[in-house]
């Protein structure tokens, strides 16, 4: 009974219609006009309106629902990347905070790459992406360099080639994680100087993987901003003068450059 008067409810909703939409056919001449070019009475004409309402109201509900499911999914994606982000921030902060000189140095050194990658007009999902270097260039700084961290007097030679390990043990700490793979580079070679003197596999010019001549600038900055045990930390003027004196000798002179050109302030006291 209640399909009966479901199909009396459409065939008359489609008598009321159907001129409207033979009007539309004929004016739009697309596939619904083929429904009317067949001979037939109006009752044949009002089924195929029938079916028209139908197939536009099953498509429509189709378009609703994967546009649920895509939201669904986009809430879920920002969901699981603000985690995933607040883990590698909490982790980079318990690595650094094993040492008074170190508390707070990748926070701050991802900010100030940040700073340049938006000086330099990277994309925003390159600029994420070193961000997250910046936050975790110094993972590799565990087990016995932590001693040498508050060392005032001038390293040995043997200290420092363990030193100059911590880039190469972050990247085998990190590369066990897909997640991690395209910033391996930047992580690795941040250590490496512009001349082809730096480490672990000297580099030269842009030889070196831009993130890393990014990270180098953000990194060099903010160590000596920071005070350490063989001496008290430099003005932002004095370490501007810095990087400007070791343009072409261990920095990129067009990451410097950038750098300089934003005229980036210290660190506000509540990344220090």
């Amino acid at each position: 009974m209640i399909i009966l008067w479901l199909g009396i409810g459409l065939g008359i909703l489609s008598w009321f219609i159907e001129p409207a939409l033979h009007a539309f056919a004929l004016r739009e001449g697309n596939f619904i006009e083929q429904l009317y070019s067949e001979p037939g009475n109006v009752w044949s004409r009002s089924s195929n309106a029938c079916l028209i309402i139908a197939l536009c109201a099953t498509a429509q509900a189709l378009i609703n629902r994967r546009k649920r499911a895509e939201e669904g999914m986009l809430r879920a994606q920002q969901e699981l990347r603000e985690a995933f982000e607040g883990t590698v921030k909490s982790l980079s902060i318990s690595i650094d905070a094993q040492s008074p000189w170190t508390h707070g140095h990748s926070v701050r050194v991802a900010m100030y790459v940040t700073y340049i990658a938006r000086a330099i007009e990277l994309d925003d999902e390159l600029t994420k992406k070193l961000e997250l270097a910046g936050l975790l260039h110094d993972i590799g700084k565990l087990g016995p360099y932590l001693e040498l961290l508050g060392k005032p007097e001038k390293l040995m030679p043997e200290e420092q080639q363990l030193v100059e390990e911590h880039p190469s043990k972050a990247v085998e700490i990190l590369a066990t994680w897909k997640w991690f793979e395209d910033i391996l580079p930047s992580i690795r070679h941040h250590h490496e100087h512009w001349d082809g003197t730096g480490y672990p596999d000297k580099l030269k010019g842009d030889r070196i993987p831009l993130g890393a001549r990014i990270l180098a600038v953000a990194d060099a900055y903010e160590a000596m901003t920071s005070d350490r045990p063989y001496r008290k930390a430099l003005s932002h003027t004095q370490v501007m003068a810095e990087l400007i004196r070791n343009k072409g000798i261990q920095f990129d002179p067009r990451i410097v450059n950038a750098f300089v050109r934003t005229n980036i302030p210290l660190a506000p006291a509540s990344f220090r």
